[in-house]
């Protein structure tokens, strides 16, 4: 790069460095909102950005947003204080609302359209980039998950989710929308880039999330019934919930995401007399595992009945399913707990652990967990994570801190009514 000893000494004075950064290409006044430290101005076929920055890592953190934004730079090199216009930022004058608003619209830089399902695998790695820059990479998702995902029955993702790119393709925003029950309890996932936050983004994602559930549920939902749809988002995501508040949208609910990492291995289980482990064998033991969950669920907030072809998704089609990291504990020919664990993300995962409520005093929920981290531990993973509901009525939290997991995640559902009807 040019004029680094110039750069180098011109952040050894207190005062602020100021640059002029050549871009190739003519850029439209609207690219202001996304560096507004600087003036933009026509210089033949490229455009100047001139202005100052408070240090090295201020001026790294432009350049990184020119990378990100698909732009080429030409030049970089200090030039006076007195060469600086006043920029529209700091004169009042913008002819958007400020990156901070929940109501602005797209950045004219952005593009909103479908999904097509070439589009896979860029969105699979986007996920992965904001779960990483949130630091739970565990609640990333694979390509192979996402793809399941899409296969969720009702589910089109060319009409029901979104993409959101900048004019040179980089993909900055994901959402979905999915069909939760009888057309009146939609999901919706919305996934913004940290460096795309604030710039309209997840404003236009939601409207494309609530329209499409106007236009093909509310009319198919039962007269009488309440239309809603709820929005899980990072609790560190302040930006984002007042967006979602300014929306119209309320917290219902949290959900921890909650781990260990195992230095031995976990105490040998030992389970009151008559009751004993059992391999799990598809063939033999489907049906009374899905009905096991149906009566462990049935009062957990969210939850529903599952039909059997519905749990057969969640559970033999999902990527991950391993029937040998499943644990059972039968009493004679019934079941009376168990765990449905796989791998998720690099690390082992309880996807679902449950206990029907006429063995819920027998520390059943205490031996499955040691049953589970064993199996883990014996095939070398020593992270182990599961997700529950913080408000979990069954004393859930408390049985998972006992054996020392602790919350990674913190997770806020968010809801907006869009018909009124019975609950």
């Amino acid at each position: 790069m040019p004029n680094t000893l110039s750069q180098e000494t011109a952040f050894r004075s207190q005062e602020p460095a100021c640059y002029q950064v050549c871009i190739k290409g003519q850029l439209d006044p609207c690219w202001s909102d996304w560096f507004e430290e600087f003036v933009i101005t026509p210089n033949g076929d490229d455009s100047l950005l001139t202005g100052s920055v408070p240090d090295q890592a201020a001026l790294h953190g432009i350049l990184g947003r020119i990378r990100d934004l698909g732009l080429i730079l030409v030049s970089i090199q200090p030039v006076e204080k007195k060469n600086i216009a006043p920029s529209p930022s700091n004169t009042g004058e913008r002819s958007m609302a400020t990156p901070t608003s929940p109501t602005m619209p797209l950045n004219a830089s952005l593009i909103l359209h479908a999904v097509q399902r070439t589009d896979l695998q860029a969105i699979a790695q986007l996920i992965y980039e904001i779960c990483e820059a949130e630091g739970d990479t565990s609640t990333a998702v694979t390509p192979e998950d996402l793809k399941n995902e899409w296969e969720y029955e009702g589910f089109d993702p060319e009409q029901d989710a979104f993409l959101i790119q900048t004019q040179a393709g980089r993909l900055v925003g994901y959402g979905a929308v999915f069909d939760i029950s009888q057309h009146c309890e939609m999901s919706g996932d919305i996934y913004v880039h940290p460096h795309f936050k604030g710039l309209g983004v997840e404003a236009a994602l939601l409207g494309a999330l609530e329209s499409r559930t106007r236009a093909q549920h509310v009319p198919l939902a039962a007269p009488e019934q309440r239309v809603f749809i709820r929005v899980a988002l990072d609790n560190k995501d302040e930006a984002g919930k007042a967006i979602l508040a300014q929306a119209g949208y309320t917290p219902v609910r949290y959900h921890w995401r909650m781990g260990i990492d195992l230095k031995a291995a976990p105490p040998t289980p030992v389970l009151p007399e008559g009751l004993e482990f059992r391999p799990f064998v598809k063939d033999e033991h489907a049906t009374a595992i899905w009905q096991a969950r149906n009566e462990a669920f049935q009062t957990n907030w969210g939850s529903h009945q599952l039909s059997f072809d519905e749990f057969s998704y969640y559970t033999f089609e999902n990527p991950e399913y391993d029937p040998t990291l499943w644990v059972v504990i039968w009493d004679g020919s019934q079941v009376a707990g168990f765990a449905i664990n796989q791998y998720r993300m690099g690390i082992g995962w309880i996807h679902i652990l449950a206990v029907r409520p006429a063995w819920r005093a027998q520390k059943l929920g205490l031996a499955l967990l040691h049953r589970s981290f064993g199996e883990f531990y014996r095939r070398g993973t020593q992270t182990i994570g599961l997700g529950v509901d913080a408000a979990n009525v069954t004393g859930a939290t408390r049985l998972y801190q006992k054996v020392g997991m602790t919350t990674v995640s913190e997770f806020v559902t968010l809801e907006k009514e869009l018909r009124a009807g019975e609950k």
